[in-house]
């Protein structure tokens, strides 16, 4: 479980409605399933989805404008963006990851880069699938 976790939270929805996106969605927490919670940003372009399942905080991001129920964690995309590694990224990194490369996050989801953004995060699943698991989805 992450110490501070709604203060990081609240720092990092600070940061989201800076740069342009609303709160589109908020469940949670919910004591009788063990604190869970959803918050999600979005505009017309990306969404990105904070969740805590049992404790465990992850942040997603989809492509709103192409496929809006497709969501990537925080781990593809550092894959994406800096190369694949095994490691599960903490709520501090998965935060920085977004804060750091906005612009480029936001970028690869432009009309004309979205279908090769969507064919690598895919790959990149894939991959990480057979390392893990020894298959694919």
């Amino acid at each position: 479980m992450e110490n501070n976790a709604p203060e990081k939270i609240a720092r990092f929805e600070t940061f989201l409605r800076s740069v342009g996106l609303v709160c589109q969605r908020r469940d949670g927490p919910d004591p009788k399933l063990f604190g869970n919670q959803v918050i999600q940003y979005g505009d017309g372009n990306v969404g990105l989805r904070i969740v805590s399942d049992r404790s465990e905080w992850t942040v997603s991001v989809s492509d709103a404008a192409g496929r809006p129920d497709k969501w990537y964690d925080s781990d593809l995309l550092r894959d994406l963006l800096y190369g694949e590694r095994d490691d599960t990224l903490p709520l501090d990194e998965q935060i920085s990851l977004f804060e750091r490369n906005w612009t480029d996050i936001v970028g690869r989801f432009t009309a004309d880069r979205r279908r090769e953004t969507h064919a690598q995060l895919e790959a990149l699943g894939t991959a990480r699938s057979k390392r893990i698991f020894g298959w694919s989805p």
